[in-house]
């Protein structure tokens, strides 16, 4: 099983960040009849030979290409299936941008990743892009990147000192988590209110921010129901979280609901009741945060198995991606404006299969190897 301590998850609002379009000029005869031949055929008229074209010079109508820049992604979960979902459309950012991405290798271990910081601003990268993932924090690691000149930029978290900020408002998964979960207990679910039993997936080692995805609709939904969770502690990748929801079910052989701190932790609650012998699952709601691929790809099959997985509060990792280098970009030159995203969490749900089934081909199916 993996360390709870090596398990802060990364995360993962919507919106697609940039389109750049690019317009040829024309010349004053083809604007005027409005019509600009491509053909291969030589153009008549006088030619200056004393002046040879530049080949250095860019063609009119082109832009000069983007100043080279390096980053360095520190991300600490590289581990993590989500990584992939991120940096894919990074990297297409990044080659439109005359970017390159210099990669961690940590596999969740702090001491490795501040290993791979160091590294990053001893090759003088021009900025560094960390996901917190070590308790002791990273003052050290901000200040001996700005005295070298290299931007730091937090990834889904934020530091005063930081040149750049991707950042999350994790109390609107929390509420997104317990608005549908309770919406579920009132007109769905299938029981009397003393049977009624549910896991919550938390982690006492997220940071703060991260944890309100867990400690609000835990106090929301029990609350409501009169019901504790029965809880875990960081159990947030598939296979322990699986572990855990099997011991429980030794138990307690009617459990209606899993929700978990991120899709990972879900994930392995819906293994868990799709192989438990004689479980009913039929009267079942499962949730996570963060739209990872596998539970998206539920989601837009009407859920799985009776439709047990029933929603993620999931980013946009295409955005998330895109401003990996947007942010660092900004950072580098100094632009305060775009120095800061706000990522934005949506719904995806067994609502609206259709619409998590063209969350899932942009997300995802568009990075496809």
């Amino acid at each position: 099983m993996i360390s709870p301590k090596r398990l802060v998850v990364a995360l993962l609002a919507v919106f697609t960040l940039i389109a750049v379009s690019c317009s040829e000029s024309v010349d004053d005869a083809a604007q005027d009849s409005d019509i600009v031949e491509e053909s291969g055929d030589e153009v008549e008229g006088p030619v200056d030979e004393e002046e040879p074209a530049n080949e250095n010079e860019p063609e009119s109508g082109s832009e000069p290409a983007p100043e080279a820049r390096t980053i360095g992604f520190a991300y600490g979960l590289d581990d993590a299936p989500i990584y992939q979902n991120v940096l894919a459309p990074a990297l297409v950012e990044a080659e439109r941008l005359n970017v390159t991405i210099v990669e961690g290798a940590a596999a969740s271990n702090c001491e490795a990743q501040l290993a791979d910081i160091d590294n990053m601003i001893a090759s003088a990268v021009d900025a560094v892009v960390v996901l917190s993932l070590c308790p002791g924090g990273y003052d050290a690691q901000i200040a001996s990147a700005q005295a070298a000149g290299i931007a730091f930029v937090t990834y889904l978290w934020d530091h005063p000192d930081a040149d750049g900020r991707i950042l999350l408002a994790d109390e609107i998964p929390g509420e997104m988590l317990a608005d549908a979960a309770i919406d579920w207990y009132d007109n769905e679910y299938e029981g009397e209110p003393e049977d009624f039993s549910w896991i919550m997936h938390g982690c006492s080692f997220a940071p703060p921010n991260i944890q309100l995805r867990a400690t609000i609709p835990t106090e929301r939904i029990t609350e409501h129901t009169g019901v504790a969770p029965l809880e875990t502690d960081c159990a947030l990748a598939p296979a322990p979280s699986l572990d855990a929801t099997t011991q429980f079910l030794q138990v307690d052989p009617d459990i209606n609901m899993a929700l978990g701190l991120v899709d990972g932790a879900a994930l392995g609650s819906y293994s868990a009741f799709e192989q438990a012998e004689g479980f009913d699952t039929s009267n079942v709601f499962i949730a996570g945060v963060d739209g990872e691929l596998p539970a998206i790809e539920l989601i837009a099959a009407d859920g799985g198995v009776d439709g047990m997985y029933a929603l993620s509060a999931a980013l946009d990792l295409e955005a998330v991606g895109f401003a990996v280098v947007q942010v660092s970009l900004a950072a580098i030159d100094g632009d305060s404006d775009g120095s800061t995203f706000q990522t934005r969490h949506l719904p995806i749900s067994t609502a609206d299969v259709d619409g998590a089934s063209e969350w899932f081909d942009r997300v995802f199916g568009a990075y496809a190897e």
